[in-house]
Formats: structure tokens, sequence, C-alpha cells
């Protein structure tokens, strides 16, 4: 333990402050070649996320996710590979994309509360396939701008 760095005084870091909506917009990868790739469980999602997948898999699950912002964008890629979106059943989800020799497949639904957060993916799948659909029996309890309980 002696190799270890000394503990800082002052305690816990503080948490970071909630993004700023003005802010530019920065975006997650998710990459997987010849591998996988996943995010899910509580994480904050940003405006944009873009997946890629090549001999590989990228799962991407929202259901646990902390909205914070109206409109989240995922943009996916697949060649020889999978993306796989799932998004809470109160969720607006709506896409557009194509597929060559693969398929791409987004179950458009729109949510029953129009002030719901709206998820759009996008992308291509080349001999491979992007899929996105809600999931069912899973909700989103609440995002930043307003709780969504029920």
């Amino acid at each position: 333990m002696r190799d270890l760095p000394a503990t800082r005084e002052g305690g816990p870091r503080p948490l970071a402050p909630l993004a700023d909506p003005s802010a530019p917009v920065v975006a997650e990868n998710l990459v997987a070649v010849f591998g996988g790739a996943v995010r899910k469980g509580r994480w904050l999602v940003g405006r944009r996320t873009n997946a890629f997948a090549c001999f590989g898999g990228v799962e991407i699950d929202l259901t646990e996710a902390v909205f914070q912002h109206q409109q989240i964008v995922i943009h996916a890629t697949a060649i020889f590979g999978g993306v796989e979106v799932r998004v809470p059943e109160n969720v607006t989800l709506r896409g557009s994309g194509t597929g060559i020799f693969g398929g791409f497949e987004v179950k458009t639904y729109e949510a029953p509360d129009p002030n719901a957060p709206v998820v759009i993916v996008t992308g291509t799948a080349i001999f491979g396939g992007v899929e996105a659909k809600p999931k069912r029996g899973k909700r989103l309890k609440e995002w930043v701008n307003k709780r969504l309980d029920g």
C-alpha cells in the first residue's frame, strides 16, 4: 500500500453539474470491431451517440438511463455486424436508415405523453443489421427536466 497515492483532503469530489443546453454537442462513441460494446444500466444519455459495429455487435439499452435532453440521436453503422437499441416503452422512438444486403429496422412508436423524450435512430446497415424497439415492461422513471412517474 506504500505505492498508493495519499488520500485527498476535503472528502469526496462533488458531482459534475448537468450539461448546459447551449454547450456544444459532444457525441459518445461505441465501437465494436470483431467484438462487442455495451452501454446499459443507469447512465446519463447525451444528445448524440454514434455506434459502429464491424464483424461485431453494439448494444445500447436506454431503459435505465437518465435523459438530460428532450431529443437524442443515435447514429448506427453496421458492417457485417449488428447494432441493437432498446428504449423504455414511454419514450417516443423514430428512425430512418438504409439496409444494403442487410436490415435497418426501427419500430416507430409515439409515446402517449407529448412531452416525453424522443430517440431518433439513423444510419446504415451493410451485410449487417440495425434494430431499435421499445422494451416491454420497462418505463422511463425520470429525466432531468421532468419526472415521468407512472
